[in-house]
């Protein structure tokens, strides 16, 4: 009696056939018998390679083996070969269908941020993603793949994970795998963690009723809106232990919000225009051991001089003091600094302030005093707060006196989608043209300490960044001022028109409990690090 075996066309395995004088084949069309021989061609088109289950030569041990193959560990060349099984359940799982053509497999695998490994694996710094992820491919080469659970990632052209969103945690990640930014809300409560070109972190927490704490480094804040002032919020500061509170007032510019700075204490306008005016005799000051990590003007025959100097050292002691070496590197002089930088960044060499660029300070000095001086003029014929500027009004670090920044705090610029350095205090950079419609300046590093941005650096920075970094800049002048009115007639320093300044009524505000809020700050942030580790963790 003939022995048939009756199979699935996509049931057919070399144990069937052997097993058989001939093969009966069902399809929806009918039913095909095949001879021996037949069966024997079949097996030879299929050993050299058109199913790819095993290839000449394994022999025997190959017969025996199960129709089922667990899926391969991949080498690290990424080159290892696959079952038909394993192909087909990774296209199945990827792609949201059955289907086995080799070529989908190899050209449409997500990498990780290496570029070679596959996104399903661990990579190279970079988080997992599942393989039941289902893939929706944009023109521009970028994926977007959600898995079961409803957590998206998305790929850029280059397969490299870029952005992860979560229910409870979304991230962003920079080109070398690692996140750049992490959210995560909890009980109303969202927490952001900012990562640093240095791996520091920026970690700001707002709590349902509008109120934040920042604390990056050693520098804690928080802050909390006014309630019989709409627009202005309070800010308590925690700084090597000293505690201050500076008020700011809220403003939008093309959609883009920002804090102004709002003085604590005004002088008469009399005193700003001294801050300007020639002294009779030009002094020298002594400034300590702080001297010894910038070089100061030899002497000061005006009053703002003297002010450009104490922001500078100012700013140096924000970044650790002495403890650093605060040289400055300087900067090629270009002349007109409205010009186009050179393309390519010169080597940093660790120098002083340029004469130029520190002279640019000045002039920034002279100009805050002017500012000053009107306000003042305003404040004291009126007790009621200044109404908000008018939705399209210029923010100050718009206008055209204002070019140049003195960094006092830890900020990164972004080069590229892909690419951000980082300046710290006492770094300089200069604006070179206005705001676009994505709300970033363009800027250009004009000095800045070796292993920070290079000088000649052109980059972009967000109008709320650059108005945080003008504010800094303003409170340090008023910092300045109120000491210069302390030495009045003291150490060759002219007698200054008054002395004792008057309290900005809008400008004062109690002090928060900022150490207890600090640590329940550091705390969310490293839960936000946690859940997404967990997120991410990849459950295959």
């Amino acid at each position: 009696m003939r022995r048939v075996a009756s199979v699935s066309p996509w049931a057919l395995s070399h144990k069937s056939v052997c097993m058989s004088r001939s093969l009966q084949l069902k399809a929806p069309w009918g039913t095909l018998i095949l001879s021996r021989s037949c069966i024997a061609t079949i097996i030879l088109l299929f050993a050299c390679g058109l199913y790819p289950q095993r290839t000449l030569g394994q022999g025997k041990a190959a017969k025996a083996a199960p129709a089922k193959v667990e899926p391969a560990k991949p080498k690290t060349d990424g080159a290892a070969p696959q079952s038909p099984q394993t192909a087909k359940s990774k296209i199945s799982g990827f792609f949201g269908h059955s289907g086995g053509a080799q070529a989908k497999q190899k050209t449409s695998q997500p990498t990780g941020p290496s570029g070679s490994e596959k996104m399903n694996q661990p990579a190279a710094g970079g988080p997992r993603v599942p393989r039941d992820a289902r893939v929706k491919r944009s023109p521009d080469g970028t994926q977007r793949l959600v898995d079961r659970r409803g957590n998206a990632w998305t790929t850029d052209s280059s397969n490299r994970v870029r952005e992860f969103n979560g229910k409870d945690v979304q991230a962003r990640y920079s080109a070398n795998g690692q996140p750049s930014f992490i959210r995560s809300t909890h009980n109303g409560a969202t927490t952001t963690v900012t990562f640093g070109a240095r791996g520091d972190r920026r970690i700001e927490t707002v709590h349902p009723d509008g109120s934040r704490v920042v604390s990056r480094g050693g520098v804690v804040f928080s802050e909390r809106r006014i309630v019989d002032r709409p627009g202005f919020v309070a800010r308590t500061y925690v700084t090597g232990g000293t505690t201050q509170v500076r008020v700011y007032q809220t403003r939008v510019y093309m959609n883009q919000p920002y804090y102004v700075y709002v003085p604590a204490y005004y002088y008469r306008p009399a005193f700003y225009s001294w801050i300007s005016t020639p002294w009779p005799v030009a002094i020298s000051f002594n400034w300590g051991p702080a001297g010894a990590h910038f070089t100061p003007y030899p002497q000061y025959s005006s009053a703002d001089l003297w002010l450009t100097d104490y922001a500078l050292m100012n700013s140096q002691q924000q970044g650790s003091g002495a403890q650093q070496d605060l040289a400055l590197s300087q900067p090629p002089s270009w002349g007109d600094y409205s010009q186009q930088p050179p393309a390519n960044p010169e080597p940093q060499a660790r120098m002083e302030l340029a004469p130029d660029v520190k002279a640019l300070l000045d002039l920034q000095v002279r100009q805050h005093g002017l500012d000053m001086r009107a306000a003042a003029a305003a404040n004291a014929t009126s007790t009621n707060p200044p109404a908000p500027p008018p939705p399209d009004a210029v923010p100050d670090v718009l206008k055209a006196g204002n070019k140049e920044f003195l960094i006092s705090t830890d900020v990164n610029l972004a080069i590229s989608a892909d690419q951000t350095c980082q300046l710290t205090p006492s770094d300089v950079i200069f604006r070179t043209g206005d705001i676009d419609a994505a709300g970033q300046i363009p800027v250009v590093v004009v000095n800045s300490k070796p292993g920070d941005c290079g000088v000649n650096t052109r980059a972009t920075i967000d109008l709320a960044a650059l108005e945080e970094i003008q504010s800094q800049f303003e409170q340090s002048l008023d910092e300045g001022m109120t000491k210069i009115a302390s030495m009045s007639g003291t150490n060759g320093i002219p007698n200054s028109p008054e002395t004792a300044p008057t309290k900005v009524g809008i400008g004062q505000a109690p002090a928060d409990d900022v150490r207890g809020l600090a640590q329940q700050n550091d705390a969310d942030g490293q839960r936000s690090e946690a859940e997404l580790n967990k997120a991410t963790s990849g459950s295959q």
